[in-house]
């Protein structure tokens, strides 16, 4: 494999593992604010 294709493939997976981190984070940040507003009236 060339090295350009390498670490064109690299920054592709890089930026599909950040935005998968991101909506993650999103989904706990949305889980605990129901939380905090169920267990807070």
């Amino acid at each position: 494999m060339a090295p350009k294709a390498l670490a064109v493939s690299l920054l592709i997976l890089r930026q599909f593992v950040f935005s998968l981190f991101l909506k993650n984070l999103a989904l706990t940040h949305q889980i605990a604010l129901f939380h905090y507003d169920f267990w807070h009236p």
